[in-house]
């Protein structure tokens, strides 16, 4: 085999070769806490709950808010993955950098698990709780 033949099947196995490239990746260099998807969505949501959610406003207004607020986070991430992906040189390097981010799952395992000790004991999820700190 020439370095022609490794070029030609290493081109073939792309997907192959991202997904290895990611988990080793992840094994040498975690995602820290502070650049996890999950975090920057969790602050812009206390950021946009704190302009839409008023005590004052009925339960059919504080319902349609909290939607269109779900609406907003998640359709620009999505904006943000579709422009993203148009930029990047080689896909295999795009779809390693999202397993990388994906592998980051510390702060989401933590996350349910003290929303789900606050959910058992029936008491409201504080701020402090859900923070990926914890």
């Amino acid at each position: 085999m020439d370095s022609q033949d490794i070029l030609t099947i290493l081109q073939h196995h792309a997907a192959l070769l991202a997904m290895l490239g990611g988990l080793l990746l992840h094994w040498v260099m975690p995602v820290p806490d502070y650049i996890n998807p999950l975090s920057y969505c969790r602050r812009f949501a206390l950021l946009l709950s704190g302009k839409v959610n008023h005590q004052a406003d009925s339960e059919q207004q504080r319902r349609l808010s909290g939607i269109l607020s779900f609406a907003i986070i998640w359709l620009t991430l999505a904006v943000l993955l579709i422009a993203t992906a148009q930029l990047v040189w080689q896909p295999a390097f795009y779809d390693l950098f999202l397993l990388w981010l994906a592998l980051g799952w510390k702060p989401t395992h933590h996350l349910g698990q003290s929303l789900a000790t606050s959910m058992s004991q029936k008491t409201k999820a504080q701020r402090d709780c859900c923070s990926p700190a914890n």
